[in-house]
Formats: C-alpha cells, structure tokens, sequence
C-alpha cells in the first residue's frame, strides 16, 4: 500500500472511530428521552374517579385501540345510556358541538 493510500485509509479510520463515540455518547440520552415518552404512553394522567377502575396498564384497551386515542365507540359500549341519548337525538353529547 502506498503512503498516500495509508494516510487515506488512517483517516478514514480516525472519522468512523469518532463517529463512534459521538453515537455512544449520545445514548444515555436517547435512553433516556425514549423512557420518559414510554411513561407517556403508559399514562399521562390521572383518571377521573368514575374512571378510576380503569386504571392501570392491564385496563388500556378498555378505552383505547392500540397505538390510538381514546375510541368513542370503546366509551359507548361501556355508556349505554349515553349511546340511547344520542341515538334519539337527545341528552348533551347529542349536541352538535359535542358531536365534533
């Protein structure tokens, strides 16, 4: 190998080997930014007193399609009475405004 090759082929070494260390360096914070957004998703509040049976990890799909918000078909299986109200166009979450 010649020496201009050798220079070339040390500096390319030294360019992965720092890249390197950038990457582990930056991976406690990855960590730990990925952590704090997986607590998030497992709960990102308290639920109210009539939904506290509900609480817990074990309890998600309850309310929630995975991966999505709060489904309102979940809410009315669960609401019955809510689902006859709006049914018969009757009751607050009949309202148009509700509705939206």
């Amino acid at each position: 190998m010649t020496r201009g090759r050798r220079i070339i082929v040390n500096e390319l070494q030294l360019q992965l080997h720092k890249n390197r260390i950038r990457i582990q360096s930056n991976i406690p914070l990855l960590l730990l930014l990925l952590s704090l957004s997986s607590l998030a998703q497992f709960s990102p509040g308290k639920l109210s007193t009539a939904h506290a049976d509900l609480e817990g990890i074990s309890n998600c799909t309850k309310c929630h399609d995975i991966g999505n918000k709060i489904s309102e078909q979940k809410c009315l299986d669960c609401h019955k009475e809510i689902q006859t109200l709006i049914s018969a166009d009757r009751g607050y979450h009949a309202y148009s405004d509700v509705k939206k």
